[in-house]
């Protein structure tokens, strides 16, 4: 096989961008910031602007531009509080999701983007059970945490209920949205229409229940249950694929395994009182921690205040105090998702401006998509690789139709070329 210099130039720094956007390792990351993807992010741009010339046109995605000069504004008008690395750091995943997204689409194949997206899958594989040797030779050692929350190396962390694990993500719950979103999309960008219980396919969509269950996410299982009626429906496959499930999960407790994610969810679906959100207080405290600050900032707000329309600029949701949780506070700061926190520091019109962005990458509202969209927004902020890693996964895909006659045939188009094609 022969692999010529000027598509190595062109595709590498998009490789590079996809795997360091989707990944995290300890090492490199300070204080939430991943040098790592900074550097392959901003180096990869401006070798592949350099190298190639033709790559320089107007890019799309205006909308995110204007996002941007709002946020802009929004931190003049807050000037002596503003975070001006928040909002800079801001920019740098608005702008270079601009640019390579629009690489992605002109110089790669759906069969390329699809290779990426097992990559990163495979990767995230790797990388658990790198954990777990870890933790199987007795190596776990805490890098850094406090009692109760201990981070160890290899995507351990040990708590007070026991050991879960994050692979290349930078906690539990986001490694259960990174797996997923890159499954679906993986299937999805499938042009035959690979249904989900053959071949390989089959044998992926088990890792990722292993994977799920591993690092004991309930929003993991939530979304996995989503995910399944999205590509089978109510059909006869259900039953087949149930039957599948229901003998891993029998296979695990059989052997004593502690299925504590399962346990979760159960146990909130049993107890919680929904005339009372607050009831999870007492439920589970964790989940809770996740929906109290969305209660308390709605709870609490003058809907009359100029500064709850137009915020108060940008990392101000840091001194956001959400008294129920207080005590879950890590170094005494909110580090919360995008809901409130986006909110809290651009304001309604900041959050609603970036809620329409997002309900523009889902085929329709009621999609699966869409809840990946919504459980993530009470989990991840907007100045999170996890944010960005699924908007351009689902971004992608939105670009993608679901036959492609031209595939069969042997060719391989780029996401533009099809677009054209379809009219």
């Amino acid at each position: 096989m022969i692999i010529k210099i000027s598509s190595l130039r062109r595709e590498l720094p998009l490789y590079l961008y996809f795997i360091s956007l989707a990944t995290v390792i300890d090492y490199f990351a300070i204080q939430n910031i991943n040098f790592l993807f900074l550097a392959f992010a901003g180096l990869g741009l401006i070798v592949f602007l350099i190298s190639n010339s033709e790559a320089i046109q107007r890019p799309g995605q205006g909308f995110l531009s204007f996002l941007f000069f709002f946020m802009a504004l929004v931190s003049f008008v807050n000037y002596s509080t503003a975070r001006w690395t928040a909002l800079l750091y801001s920019g740098f995943f608005i702008f270079t999701f601009i640019l390579y997204s629009s690489f992605f689409k002109q110089y790669l194949s759906i069969n390329q983007i699809r290779k990426l997206l097992k990559i990163v899958f495979y990767l995230y594989f790797t990388g658990l059970i790198a954990g777990q040797l870890n933790v199987y030779f007795d190596l776990f050692a805490p890098l850094s945490g406090i009692f109760g929350f201990m981070r160890g190396s290899f995507g351990t962390i040990l708590e007070k209920d026991g050991l879960r694990f994050f692979s290349l993500s930078s906690e539990p719950s986001y490694a259960a949205f990174m797996v997923i979103a890159t499954f679906y999309t993986y299937l999805k960008m499938d042009p035959r229409k690979g249904t989900l219980y053959e071949g390989e396919n089959l044998l992926m969509f088990l890792i990722l229940l292993y994977m799920v269950l591993m690092f004991k996410s309930a929003y993991g299982v939530v979304l996995v249950g989503l995910m399944v009626l999205d590509f089978i429906g109510f059909s006869s496959t259900v039953l087949f694929m149930t039957l599948i499930i229901f003998g891993i999960l029998t296979f695990l407790v059989a052997n004593e395994y502690d299925i504590r994610v399962l346990n979760r969810v159960v146990n909130i679906i049993q107890k919680i009182d929904l005339s009372d959100p607050h009831s999870l207080y007492a439920i589970d405290f964790t989940a809770y921690y996740r929906v109290a600050p969305t209660l308390h900032y709605f709870r609490s707000a003058d809907w009359t205040d100029f500064f709850f329309l137009l915020g108060h600029g940008p990392g101000a949701s840091r001194l956001f105090v959400v008294p129920e949780i207080y005590g879950g506070y890590l170094g005494g700061e909110f580090l919360g998702g995008f809901m409130p926190a986006f909110f809290y520091d651009y304001g309604l019109i900041g959050g609603l401006l970036v809620m329409f962005f997002l309900l523009r990458q889902v085929p329709i509202f009621f999609s699966f998509p869409t809840a990946v969209f919504i459980l993530m927004l009470l989990n991840a902020n907007f100045n999170t690789q996890l944010f960005w890693y699924v908007v351009l996964c689902f971004h992608l895909l939105k670009y993608c139709p679901s036959t492609n006659p031209l595939v069969d045939k042997g060719d391989q188009p780029t996401l533009t070329q099809l677009k054209s094609e379809i009219g």
